[in-house]
């Protein structure tokens, strides 16, 4: 297995904005609509979990509150 370097808390900002540019400049609408549909997943499973607080409210993709 390629051994990767590991996202910490001092690198996790700087790595998902390089992801951000990867999407952005080297990806088309196709590409980022396939991504997109994963982070929805992720996301998803996370609100399923309770992670973003009651009924969602610290969802990044917006308050799911009623």
């Amino acid at each position: 297995m390629v051994k990767f370097k590991r996202s910490t808390a001092d690198t996790v900002a700087e790595h998902v904005h390089a992801f951000w540019k990867m999407l952005v400049c080297e990806h088309d609408e196709e590409a980022r609509a396939a991504w997109a549909d994963d982070v929805n997943r992720f996301f998803d499973e996370l609100l399923e979990m309770d992670a973003f607080g009651t009924e969602g409210q610290c969802d990044p993709r917006g308050d799911h509150r009623d």
